[in-house]
């Protein structure tokens, strides 16, 4: 039935006596609290005396109400205050930085913007029929923020009671919208949270007006069996507690009727008429341990013949928002039914409180870094919760599922070292989010610490893990996170970001190595006079110095200038091409491994693994085989990173380093797939082309079409003065229009 809401207590004057109203309802919180509190309800008094919400009720008045409804909830004094300031300041011209100076403590303040940040959710019932780009991100805004602080939704739910209580003054057509909105959000919100006693009372107020005939039906039929049900719970509470009593088990035991709205849904759900809903009335008992649930357990089905199907253990397996009891019904001995529910003290309080427990309860506890990590856990499983409830609020139809999809797809949520929360795509890796945090952190980044311990920049972050990245000094992005088969960047924006730090760094390099290539080519056609912003033009370059870096960066290619210089300048003849590829014995790969160290030993018995083939300067890894010394792997091989899953194989995995890298040349086998399949040219005469301009030696090219995967496959071995060289030459190649794939030999 619906809650009667009780009178504020008045003075002679009419105004509210704030003395006897703390005396009421926080005779239970400590004089600290209560003094705050006093402040900052005169503050409101003082303030916000003549504004009035929508239905009449006065601001200030409806701020004692939401107060009143924390304290049952065992709210702190700073989520109480902020409540009273937020709502009795609705529709006033004074703004919170107005009352800074009025209140000694800050958090006050912080906190009811906090909340004043949620006003999104009043008009979320209308954005599931009607989502745009910025509700969107309203949302994102709106969950994060009740992720930093759960405290925010309660006084939001809190607030929206006091609502449902006070619109019954409104026209019918308005209160449906009211109760809708709180049928589809509030009170699923509130389940989720676990905040039964707000969740009842929503419910009950709006099928009051939702469905008025079968709320009057179902009242009228718990009516008529009123006196012999509260009768038949008193009985049941005086013999368990005098059985409970009798096994030295201290228990408190209490009793209720089940409220409307759920009788309601339990007869929709289960097709049953009122006379077959087997918990119309209930007892509860709490005790100390979980062992005592058990023996409660046996008393009552010892006493009362159990009704099996009713039987639900949600202790040994707990409900997913974590509600913990267990229910039972049986028959009397007057063929009656009751429901008894039994738990634990702790149960009791996270089952009513919910995952807000974990932030409105400040008493007790332990050190501050436990503290710490419980916090962090808690809004992780208060996200989930979050999630799960964004997925069943509004309608079943294909545009609310799309929107969902568009809000709600799947990320993570990890935390800074401060605690902060960063929301991240599926699959981000630590460097993912070095880069989200700042580009320059992301430059800086050499490694991070996930939860303590050091991973490496490719581990894939989850929902949950605390972040801390480790950096150096000075910037220096590698060339390596561009390449997607080393996943060390899993988003194009932090791609993004490393390719625009390569660009601007080799920006005055490619320009003069552009201009060279063009003078070149000029040069073998005689060096005509001919004007470069033209062509820089109509290559779409918007300079000169652009189309030169274009042209160094392999982005624009010499046989496109030359192309674009014949039709701007059409009596200039250009030699004819000579498209033939010259193909050179392929060599041995070098095997020498004498300038390696072994943990810091060198000339141990070594050999360079065949399968990633590591070059001098690249990370690499030693493997200890049988009977063929130490194999020398590259630090990111397929392999090594099996070894590292296997405990035996980890066990024989050595650190190793190059010794006396100087400048020297070496042999590098590449395979590079592209779309062109048909017409495999262009992709030919890309890749000759950025050879030839980058001076590397090609020693051989084979060519071969993949029929599985429907691609042209390109095998080249190649002459590479050193690793940085390759790294960027892997980094051009992979700008060549149709190429999808490159990977070391």
């Amino acid at each position: 039935m619906v809650m009667v809401k009780e009178k504020l207590p008045r003075l002679s004057t009419g105004s509210v006596d704030i003395d006897l109203w703390l005396e009421k309802n926080f005779y239970h919180y400590p004089p600290a609290s209560v003094v705050i509190i006093q402040e900052t309800a005169e503050l409101a008094r003082f303030s916000f005396t003549d504004n009035a919400t929508f239905y009449g009720q006065p601001c200030f008045e409806q701020g004692l109400e939401c107060a009143e409804i924390l304290s049952k909830l065992k709210a702190d004094a700073l989520t109480i205050s902020a409540a009273m300031i937020y709502c009795s300041m609705q529709g006033a011209d004074i703004d919170f930085e107005d009352l800074k100076e009025n209140l000694d403590n800050q958090n006050i303040i912080l906190l009811a913007k906090k909340v004043d940040a949620m006003r999104p959710i009043n008009t979320l019932h209308e954005k599931t029929n009607r989502a745009s780009g910025l509700q969107i991100d309203n949302l994102r805004k709106m969950l994060l923020a009740m992720v930093e602080d759960v405290r925010t939704v309660v006084v939001i739910l809190a607030k929206r009671l006091c609502v449902m209580r006070g619109i019954q003054v409104l026209g019918h057509d308005e209160r449906k919208k009211y109760c809708e909105e709180t049928m589809e959000i509030y009170a699923p919100l509130a389940n989720r949270l676990g905040l039964s006693e707000l969740k009842w009372e929503l419910e009950d107020l709006s099928f009051h007006d939702l469905a008025p005939d079968t709320y009057k039906t179902l009242g009228k039929a718990l009516n008529e069996r009123r006196a012999d049900r509260e009768l038949r719970v008193k009985n049941a509470i005086t013999l368990l507690t005098e059985k409970l009593a009798a096994l030295h088990i201290k228990a408190e035991v209490t009793g209720r009727a089940k409220h409307l709205y759920s009788i309601y849904k339990k007869m929709q759900r289960k097709a049953v008429p009122f006379e077959e809903v087997y918990d119309t009335h209930a007892v509860r008992i709490i005790v100390d341990t979980v062992d005592e649930c058990y023996k409660a357990l046996g008393i009552v089905h010892d006493h009362w013949r159990p009704i099996t199907e009713e039987f639900d253990d949600y202790i040994s397996t707990p409900k997913p928002n974590g509600y913990q009891s267990i229910h039972t019904a049986v028959v009397d001995q007057d063929n009656k039914y009751l429901e008894i529910q039994i738990r634990t003290h702790q149960m009791h309080q996270e089952n009513e409180l919910g995952v807000a427990a974990h932030w409105i309860y400040k008493e007790g506890g332990s050190s501050k870094e436990n503290h710490k990590e419980t916090g962090h856990e808690a809004k992780v499983a208060w996200l989930r919760e979050l999630l799960d409830w964004h997925k069943m609020i509004g309608h079943e139809d294909e545009g609310v599922e799309k929107f969902h999809d568009q809000v709600f797809e799947e990320r993570i949520y990890v935390f800074t070292p401060n605690g902060d929360i960063v929301d991240l795509a599926n699959n981000a890796t630590s460097l993912d989010f070095a880069y989200h945090i700042h580009s320059d952190i992301g430059h800086r980044c050499r490694g991070a610490k996930i939860n303590g311990k050091l991973e490496a920049l490719t581990h894939k972050l989850k929902t949950g893990d605390n972040v801390e990245v480790v950096t150096t000094k000075d910037p220096h992005p590698s060339r390596d996170w561009l390449n997607p088969d080393l996943g060390y960047l899993s988003t194009a924006k932090a791609r993004a970001k490393v390719h625009q730090w390569f660009r601007r760094q080799d920006a005055e390099k490619n320009i003069a190595e552009g201009k060279q290539l063009v003078e070149k080519e000029l040069q073998k056609i005689g060096s005509p006079e001919v004007s470069l912003e033209k062509i820089a033009s109509s290559l779409s370059a918007k300079s000169v110095d652009l189309m030169y870096a274009g042209i160094a960066c392999g982005n624009l290619r010499p046989s496109q200038f030359l192309h674009h210089l014949k039709q701007l300048y059409p009596q200039i003849k250009l030699p004819e091409k000579n498209e033939k590829i010259t193909v050179k014995a392929k060599p041995n790969f070098a095997t020498h491994s004498s300038n390696i160290s072994i943990q810091g030993v060198s000339n141990l018995l070594t050999h360079i693994a065949h399968c990633c083939n590591p070059l001098p300067g690249e990370k690499i890894l030693g493997y200890i085989t049988q009977g063929k010394g130490v194999s020398i792997h590259r630090a990111d091989c397929n392999n090594i990173m099996k070894f590292f899953k296997s405990k035996t194989a980890n066990a024989r995995i050595l650190d190793a380093n190059w010794e006396n890298v100087g400048k020297q040349h070496h042999t590098v086998e590449l395979f590079i797939e592209s779309e062109e399949v048909d017409e495999p040219k262009q992709t030919m005469q890309a890749l000759t082309s950025l050879l030839t301009q980058q001076k590397i030696q090609t020693l051989q090219i084979e060519t071969s079409v993949k029929n599985k995967t429907n691609t042209y496959l390109i095998s080249c071995t190649l002459r590479i003065e050193n690793i940085e060289n390759l790294a960027k030459l892997i980094d051009k190649i992979q700008q060549i229009p149709k190429v999808v794939n490159i990977r070391r030999g």
